[in-house]
């Protein structure tokens, strides 16, 4: 009878076969023959590697790269044109512009809020409980209960300018 050998797939180590292992997910069958097969597959694939390694393969311009990317750029154009089309042709409107989070930032910092009753009224509000439970109903966020008053007074401003700015006037 010949002797079985199972070889475990993670490590790789070689197994005389019983059956408990034979059981194991992580064993495979290993044939010596086979292995051999492998090994000898893999060396000539890794001197044709070094071979082409040695070789000095021609260098691709840079317009090369050029092209490519202007065909990219191209290609996509071409798609959000085609979509337009598709949505004129339904009777879909264009959708919004949408502003990129750092737009938001910059346009938080640039613009005054403080004619907005909503900024005056979270002002006003002297207690953690009363700015959570704004922030809760008007947002649906949790604020930290255990910050000082102002930093969740900043907080809630800060949500209300971010809704200002992303809702559309």
């Amino acid at each position: 009878m010949s002797v079985k050998y199972l070889r475990q797939v993670k490590t790789g180590t070689i197994y005389i076969s019983t059956p408990t292992l034979e059981k194991r997910r992580d064993m495979v069958p290993h044939d010596p023959e086979i292995a051999k097969v492998q090994i000898e597959t893999r060396k000539r694939r890794l001197d044709e590697l070094r071979a082409m390694l040695k070789d000095e393969a021609p260098v691709l311009d840079q317009e090369v790269f050029d092209h490519a990317k202007e065909l990219e750029e191209l290609d996509k154009e071409i798609e959000e044109t085609a979509a337009a089309l598709m949505r004129r042709g339904a009777g879909i409107p264009e959708p919004e512009e949408r502003k990129s989070p750092d737009d938001l930032e910059r346009d938080l910092q640039d613009k005054d809020f403080s004619d907005d009753p909503e900024i005056k009224k979270i002002t006003e509000m002297e207690d953690v409980e009363a700015i959570e439970a704004y922030v809760l109903a008007e947002y649906g966020i949790k604020l930290d209960k255990r910050r000082k008053l102002e930093y969740l007074r900043e907080q809630a401003i800060a949500y209300r300018k971010k809704r200002l700015l992303e809702s559309p006037r």
